[in-house]
């Protein structure tokens, strides 16, 4: 079985068309989502991402320093910044066709992710997230 990152790639998905990383960080059994993310950057470029939503954080990685070629991951902690999950509400992305959403994620978007402006620690860029898009503040 070939496992290269272009092999695991859907059909209508090329290296050159979208960055992206599948969570990869081990939580205990207090996860209560796992929301696709995207954050559309200037140069055309999607960055793909997913969050680890528990009940005392979210977790991610930084799609700025995703474009620059580092997994920087950024932990949300409950209480310190303001976050909503509604793990019901499936979102499309902007600029997304339905049809295009659904064959990317047949089981949907994983829910709704809003968080309050926060900073990553690796390279200063602040974010927040809006519907499951990542923007800059």
């Amino acid at each position: 079985m070939d496992l290269s990152p272009n092999k695991l790639l859907p059909p209508q998905v090329t290296p050159d068309d979208n960055v992206g990383l599948v969570s990869s960080n081990a939580v205990d059994s207090a996860k209560i989502g796992l929301p696709e993310l995207i954050y559309q950057a200037k140069n055309g470029k999607d960055v793909l991402l997913q969050a680890d939503v528990t009940l005392e954080h979210v977790h991610l990685h930084c799609p700025i320093c995703e474009l620059n070629g580092k997994a920087n991951g950024i932990m949300i902690r409950a209480g310190v910044k303001a976050w909503d999950f509604d793990p019901t509400r499936q979102i499309t992305f902007p600029g997304w066709e339905p049809a295009v959403m659904l064959l990317r994620y047949p089981m949907g978007s994983g829910g709704c992710l809003n968080v309050e402006a926060f900073k990553c620690p690796w390279c200063a860029f602040k974010l927040r997230i809006a519907d499951n898009v990542v923007l800059l503040a």
